[in-house]
């Protein structure tokens, strides 16, 4: 050791978030470093979303080489638009999967979490569930560039050495979120009570609670505020922009919690009007006229 104020294994610290971290191996020091930019830039900046790269594992390149970074995130929606973005500059990534398996590989206990993982398998997700425990519910993304920050050769792209991967990505990145802010987003929910027996959807109903999008997507919020409102015996439209984004909600209500089930039906299935949650990119719903809706571009 350097000193006897050195970082040695067994330490345990605390993160500016006051979560404890137990220091398994001492060169796992970067995440720890990361963790409290993420913190800082949530508590300091409030972002809508929330994008870290980093030269973090070489477990990374022992999966994908030097032709991919990797790719970890919370939300599909930012996933696929930073997919789509480093295709179109020639930075790309290749999206690996997280879960809780992974993420119990850094319990400790002593500790909130230890800093890396029980053994040497899946490394690079161990560290993006490190760095996942820091993120507040907002969108995040983790890109591990530790395999293509540096070129051992000319490509079409960038000249041999440091390839500044990420720089063209988060660039086209960004020019398609904002793009896609111009155009008509979710905005607000307002929710209804199911009246006794059958009738109209929105027949005599008076307006529900109302809720406004600021920090997390559609995907993200709309889940959970459909419990509550099958809770209280409700029932709620879903008014989507395109028939293409109405399939796309139908199948994420059906597979984004393999221990849950929110009954829904589509638009153009017989029986969506029967249904407490009805997915439609129509103005009007199937038993008469416009009900309050979630509305989604």
């Amino acid at each position: 050791m350097p000193s006897g104020t050195a970082q040695r294994p067994g330490d345990v610290v605390t993160s500016l978030s006051g979560q404890t971290i137990e220091v398994i191996n001492t060169d796992a020091e970067g995440r720890l470093v990361l963790a409290d930019c993420l913190t800082y830039a949530q508590e300091t900046f409030k972002p809508r979303l929330l994008v870290d790269l980093a030269t973090l594992t070489g477990a990374v390149i022992i999966a994908l080489g030097h032709e991919h970074a990797g790719l970890f995130a919370n939300d599909d929606w930012l996933a696929e638009n930073l997919l789509a973005a480093g295709r179109s500059v020639g930075e790309p990534l290749w999206r690996l999967p997280m879960g809780d398996a992974y993420d119990k590989d850094i319990n400790s206990d002593i500790a909130d979490m230890k800093n890396v993982g029980s053994g040497r398998g899946a490394g690079s997700i161990v560290g993006a569930q490190f760095l996942k425990r820091f993120v507040e519910d907002l969108p995040w993304a983790h890109i591990d560039i530790a395999g293509v920050a540096w070129s051992k050769k000319d490509t079409a792209t960038v000249p041999k050495g440091g390839t500044a991967f990420g720089v063209r990505l988060l660039d086209r990145s960004w020019r398609a979120i904002t793009k896609a802010s111009k155009s008509p987003r979710p905005a607000a929910a307002v929710f209804t009570p199911l009246p006794s027996g059958r009738g109209n959807f929105h027949e005599g109903h008076d307006r529900g609670p109302f809720y406004h999008l600021q920090r997390r997507t559609l995907e993200q919020a709309l889940p959970k505020i459909l419990e509550k409102v099958l809770e209280r015996s409700w029932r709620a439209v879903v008014l989507a922009g395109s028939p293409e984004r109405v399939d796309a909600l139908n199948q994420h209500l059906w597979t984004y919690d393999p221990s849950s089930f929110l009954p829904h039906g589509a638009a153009r299935d017989g029986f969506a009007a029967e249904q407490p949650v009805w997915l439609t990119a129509e103005e009007e719903n199937p038993t008469g006229p416009p009900s309050w809706s979630w509305w989604t571009g």
